[in-house]
């Protein structure tokens, strides 16, 4: 009897993992049809090809796929492929989102952040979207958190918070992201201030081709070598 029940017990531990890698298999499958779809939309100077790639777009995101909703969102955002409709990409994205994508989310994020296109703009919610996605691993929204709590958007502000979110960020090679870690370093905000640490950070960035770098060498008057 013992014997059965682990051999019911090795099968059943057996069954669940066979399970769990026949779902990885189909999301990465779906995953790589949303991508190739949407590349297809996006860039096919083909007409029937563009078509079919929407048409399976649709009825992807028809099953609830989060990945194709997102797509769809980021078509109608921009334009490509479908009319141009920042409305109609929240819509998607925020089904997305629903779903569990983190790149819906943060999505969702952006366009509550800028507030155009007929959403209204609103950091609370902005701010929430950006916690849930970072709260996930999502790096971009990661960076996006960490301004949120530097500027005071949708959150009091707070540098001992944003300045460890922009470090996490940076480590993902997020420029603006190591770009702040640099300022803050530099002002002493979230971190023991050390110019001279924080003037090297940022030139590694500026170097690096961010040029936004330049604005803060010329308002600080820090010399700098300037790029033809």
């Amino acid at each position: 009897m013992r014997t059965i029940l682990l051999l019911v017990l090795v099968m059943t531990i057996n069954f669940q993992k066979s399970h769990a890698n026949n779902e990885n298999r189909v999301d990465r499958k779906s995953s790589l049809m949303v991508q190739r779809s949407r590349y297809v939309v996006e860039m096919s100077e083909d007409s029937i090809a563009r078509k079919m790639s929407l048409d399976k777009l649709k009825a992807l995101a028809t099953q609830n796929n989060s990945e194709a909703y997102n797509a769809l969102g980021i078509l109608y955002l921009y334009g490509k492929g479908l009319p141009k409709d920042t409305l109609k990409a929240f819509d998607m994205f925020k089904k997305s989102a629903e779903l569990g994508l983190k790149d819906g989310m943060c999505n969702i994020g952006k366009l509550y952040r800028e507030g155009k296109g007929g959403v209204e703009r609103n950091y609370t919610e902005a701010f929430k979207y950006y916690k849930m996605a970072a709260d996930a691993g999502h790096h971009l929204a990661t960076y996006s958190l960490a301004r949120s709590y530097y500027r005071g958007e949708g959150v009091e502000k707070n540098f001992d918070i944003a300045y460890p979110l922009y470090k996490k960020a940076a480590s993902f090679n997020i420029p603006v992201a190591k770009f702040r870690v640099g300022t803050c370093t530099f002002s002493g905000k979230g971190v023991v201030q050390d110019k001279e640490k924080g003037i090297a950070i940022v030139k590694e960035v500026y170097n690096e081709g961010l040029t936004k770098a330049e604005r803060f060498f010329k308002y600080n008057k820090i010399p700098y070598d300037k790029k033809q």
